[in-house]
């Protein structure tokens, strides 16, 4: 027993766990404080110790077992997730009333959108849809919501605008729509059409999640850090198709890596397949992540069989991708109308194409502003509509461990000439498109900053921030600073806490 107690006290991990154990102790006992010690509010700080010693226990059992990572990130993720999907009520995820309006025309069969008589998008929706999602929409509670948990959708329908949804293609909504229709199918109440939307989405995210580490061949500790973020865990659970843009472009970052550095025989059919389905379905989700499909020239020619054949494949590729966007830009740019006083995509175009370096400092000005939200926004301690923020301790926490993983030199490639150009203009691309989008978009018209960016934009072009750091230079590996036990671990702890900051923010 002597040596067992000995052996545990060396250990980093115990030291590590207990910790933080102590941390969310006193964040619920903070979070009583606030919001007052009823006999509801001490059971739920009994089951949060309880999900954390169940989780723990589970994730140790399966590490004496030797799961690989990516089963492990299952273990740990799929609990977390039926949690978020539970407890973050409809509506309070950003935009998710617009996104399950969407939804529901598309299973009424509204695959392109009807125009209203504004020149906007919607379609007849019931009238108790809006009762469902306006209760947290406000500042509702789950006892309001458990009134409504029984509305069907047999009311009276009503015309609803979704003008920014509509711009959407269908098949972004492809797991929430299949979801919501398998819920209408079945005559399910309202609510539970919408959960079971969210449940499918999350499969589809986690399973992408799943492959992408297990493609991944090297820097898988950013990856594995961004998918346990809560403001992650937050989008794979709503209705939002951000869930799907993250799960398909860390997929394609890991592929593609994976083919580049980690395969060294010639391409199959199988791997062109994946390679074109992943360049046709990113273009239907979020066209400004395109750039991202420069990682393709990372891959070897000889992959390919030669130059010729490289070329050919990215040509076609690209045509295809170009095709299926232009075709859709053209209809559904009948649903470009100004959504804001002062906003002309038109004339601001014309004004950064006539004022380019003032445009670049407006770029600058930008993320000098908004560093501090463009953190707090990606690193998740502010979740539902912002209104719902975890401790400051946090924040550092996370912060710091975004740093650690970002820098510890724990793996390493061997670039090939241009890699590095193609990252770097890669992510810089992706940068400056969403920021120029919501310029066009949301921002009015030679605005000093560009409005409407958040954090979370970000996350999908996370997982190459270390290997942008990836050095040629012949030096030994550093030990890693936090292990991928530790990151999960981590992803426990901070989502528990942000799962007890959205409970008691709704209670």
């Amino acid at each position: 027993m002597k040596t067992w107690v000995k052996s545990l006290l060396r250990s980093k991990t115990f030291w590590f766990c207990l910790a933080f154990l102590v941390v969310n102790t006193f964040v619920i006992f903070e979070l009583f404080l606030r919001h007052g010690f009823s006999g509801g509010k001490k059971l739920s700080a009994l089951v949060v110790f309880a999900l954390e010693l169940l989780l723990l226990g589970a994730y140790f059992l399966a590490r004496k077992k030797s799961w690989p990572l990516e089963k492990l990130f299952l273990l740990v993720v799929v609990p977390l997730g039926l949690l978020f999907l539970t407890l973050m009520p409809l509506g309070q995820s950003p935009d998710e009333y617009t996104h399950a309006m969407r939804i529901y025309g598309i299973t009424d069969g509204y695959l392109l959108v009807p125009q209203t008589e504004d020149n906007s998008g919607g379609s007849p929706i019931p009238t108790d849809f809006d009762n469902l999602f306006h209760i947290f929409i406000g500042s509702g509670t789950y006892s309001e919501l458990l009134g409504h948990l029984s509305d069907s959708d047999t009311s009276e329908l009503s015309d609803h605008n979704y003008v920014t949804a509509a711009l959407y293609n269908p098949i972004c909504y492809l797991p929430q729509t299949l979801g919501v229709g398998l819920g209408r199918l079945l005559s399910l109440p309202f609510a539970f059409q919408f959960y079971l939307g969210r449940l499918f989405n999350f499969i589809l995210w986690a399973a992408l999640i799943y492959f992408s580490l297990k493609f991944m061949p090297k820097y898988k500790s950013l990856m594995l850090f961004a998918t346990l973020l809560p403001i992650t865990l937050q989008e794979a659970t709503s209705l939002a198709p951000d869930a799907l843009t993250i799960g398909l472009v860390f997929f394609l970052i890991a592929f593609v890596l994976h083919l580049a550095y980690a395969k060294t025989t010639a391409l199959n059919t199988r791997d062109y397949l994946i390679l074109y389905a992943l360049a046709i379905l990113l273009g239907f989700c979020k066209i400004v992540y395109l750039p991202l499909l420069l990682l393709y020239f990372l891959i070897p020619a000889e992959r390919f069989g030669d130059k010729r054949r490289k070329h050919r494949h990215a040509i076609i590729i690209f045509i295809l991708v170009a095709a299926v966007n232009l075709a859709w830009l053209l209809f559904c740019s009948r649903y470009l109308v100004d959504v804001r006083d002062g906003v002309s995509p038109s004339d601001q175009l014309s004004f950064i194409l006539h004022r380019p370096f003032r445009y670049l400092i407006i770029l600058a000005q930008t993320c000098w502003a908004r560093f501090d939200f463009y953190m707090t926004s990606l690193l998740g301690t502010s979740l539902a509509h912002f209104e719902i923020i975890l401790p400051q301790v946090y924040f550092y926490l996370i912060f710091a461990f975004f740093i650690l993983v970002i820098f510890q030199n724990t793996d390493h490639f061997k670039f090939r000439p241009f890699d590095r150009i193609i990252l770097v203009a890669s992510v810089v691309l992706v940068f400056v498109l969403i920021h120029t989008s919501l310029y066009l978009q949301w921002t009015p018209v030679a605005a000093a900053t560009v409005e409407g960016v958040q954090g979370r934009y970000f996350l999908p072009f996370l997982p190459l921030v270390p290997v942008l750091f990836n050095s040629n230079r012949p030096k030994p590996l550093r030990p890693s600073w936090l292990s991928h036990e530790l990151i999960l671990l981590f992803g426990i702890f901070v989502n528990v806490c942000a799962l007890s900051c959205i409970f008691f923010a709704n209670v």
